[in-house]
């Protein structure tokens, strides 16, 4: 059986195709598009159709996740259906012209979604609690949903205060005057550790109303600013940081007393998914309390939407979930050919770890580029930016040189996990580079934030071996096997998908060194 998960408006729309339990292929539209955050389906329909036009004959199902462009979908009766989707009535079922023939098909409340890759990416249990928390869903911003084996249930709805959601971050980045995007929400986290809880802001941000999600588009915006300008006026970067500070500490606290409120059962095990699961000290946190129990999938914004819908069909369908998903399967696996990279003016030699790791110990900045991308937000081993941890400079250099980005925006280590006692005593799997670890030692200084913390990735020769063999290489010349590792784009461009994307993105960077596949380029002489 062959599912067609379809994520089709709203930013992030992505297809994810699932066949007999198996992620079978994923993209997102925003890599074929170079648009970031790209909502529009059409643009890889498109491409399916001229790439993909097998997968699209044979799929039996699609699933779509909400909200659905019935533009696109053609779904038969459609506008009836869709206004019964509310907590208690999260799917219903009909018939979709989508592939060119009539097809069954799902229409999945948006909320669920997220649950499902929650519970795919979570310790696998029969019970399992996932917390749903982000801006904006198809009825609420936040809900818990329960999985007892093929049973779902929505056991809360819209309990947090408007602080406690996704509204928050995105309410006070637009206060601080930044970008209207799904980005800015993580921009205004980054901030915080620059920053200091201060009452007064706490008072502000308590002064509005919990229920500040039921006013109009227009009065929230209005009522905001008033707030704003009462106890703000012109703000200052410091000021700026110490409202995403006190921001961060009412939302960690709001977040895990609701979380531990509610679970109860120590077989359940729990995740987070949604936006706000991009959240570092929420998932520390409620990673101390819970340990393995405890875990956040990859792609838990809205870049996992159709492979929630995807999952969502399967469980219905099949009554289990998917076989284990590898974060690498979003797009192709493009190869490199040596002469390709001397046209593009590279001089080029065969790739080593040994050599690698050299180029690196000697302040080189590198572009990676292996075969399939990751899905989601993050550069995980396969679409990444490599450089010295312990370079004095080099996060400077990365953030300006290289991704033109805002200077106080911290970098991300990948460590290997027999380095990483060098480094912390907060010994726990992160494989996604979602939580925040203490780092109790010099090693890593410019892949450290201002507070003393790092978001780190740990690759075991499992996870990524070819990482894995370069961090082991890199650590006989630094004495750590960690590196610097953020995402393979240009500034306002999502994770490259193809080599040429990387040539374009990157050509007039500081970028010394490009690694595609089993081949080393770069403009200039190898020293």
């Amino acid at each position: 059986m062959l599912i067609m998960g379809v994520h089709s408006i709203g930013h992030d729309s992505a297809v994810s195709f699932v066949e007999n339990g198996e992620l079978i292929w994923s993209i997102e539209t925003e890599r074929l598009s170079r648009v970031k955050h790209d909502g529009k389906i059409q643009t890889t329909l498109d491409y399916l159709k001229e790439h993909k036009a097998d997968l699209l004959q044979r799929v039996d199902v699609v699933s779509f996740s909400t909200h659905v462009s019935n533009k696109v979908a053609k779904i038969d009766d459609f506008e009836t259906l869709n206004q019964g989707i509310d907590q208690h009535n999260f799917y219903f079922e009909s018939k979709t012209l989508i592939t060119g023939k009539s097809v069954k098909c799902f229409v999945v409340a948006h909320e669920m979604c997220h649950a499902m890759v929650g519970f795919q990416y979570a310790k696998p249990a029969e019970k399992q609690l996932c917390f749903v928390n982000e801006g904006r869903g198809h009825f609420s911003r936040n809900c818990v949903v329960r999985r007892d084996g093929k049973q779902l249930t929505i056991t809360h709805c819209n309990e947090l205060p408007w602080f406690g959601s996704g509204m928050g971050w995105t309410s006070l980045a637009v206060m601080m005057g930044i970008e209207k995007s799904p980005s800015a929400a993580g921009k205004v986290m980054g901030m915080a550790a620059y920053g200091e809880y201060e009452p007064r802001y706490a008072e502000m941000i308590l002064a509005a109303p919990h229920n500040l999600y039921d006013y109009s588009v227009v009065e929230r915006p209005k009522f905001l600013a008033k707030l704003f300008k009462q106890y703000i006026g012109q703000p200052t970067f410091k000021v700026k940081a110490n409202l995403a500070a006190t921001l961060q500490q009412l939302f960690a606290q709001t977040v895990v007393e609701h979380v531990s409120h509610i679970v109860t059962d120590e077989d359940l095990s729990v995740s987070m998914s949604g936006g706000c699961a991009l959240n570092l000290m929420v998932n520390t946190l409620l990673w101390q309390r819970y340990g393995e129990r405890y875990s956040v999938p990859p792609v838990c914004n809205d870049s996992g939407q159709s492979l929630g819908a995807a999952i969502f069909a399967q469980l219905q369908l099949k009554g289990h979930l998917l076989e284990p998903v590898s974060v690498y399967s979003c797009g192709e696996s493009y190869t490199v050919e040596r002469d390709w990279l001397e046209k593009q003016g590279f001089i080029v030699e065969d790739y080593t770890a040994q050599k690698l790791a050299k180029y690196l110990h000697n302040h080189e900045v590198v572009a990676w580029y292996q075969g399939k991308s990751e899905m989601g937000p993050r550069a995980l081993g396969n679409r990444s930016l490599f450089a010295s941890c312990q370079a004095h400079g080099m996060k400077d250099r990365l953030n300006h040189m290289v991704k033109s980005r805002e200077w106080y925006r911290p970098l991300a280590a990948i460590v290997a996990e027999e380095s990483l006692a060098k480094i912390t005593n907060d010994i726990f799997p992160s494989k996604y580079m979602l939580f925040n670890y203490d780092i109790d030692s010099d090693l890593i200084p410019e892949a450290t934030h201002v507070d003393g913390t790092s978001r780190l990735q740990i690759v075991s020769s499992t996870d990524n071996a070819k990482v894995h063999e370069l961090l082991l290489a890199y650590e006989k010349f630094s004495g750590v096997g960690a590196l610097i590792n953020t995402s393979l784009n240009g500034r306002g461009k999502p994770i490259c998908l193809t080599p040429e994307d990387v040539i374009n993105d990157f050509a007039d960077r500081d970028v010394d060194v490009y690694v595609f596949g089993d081949l080393i380029a770069r403009r200039g002489h190898f020293v």
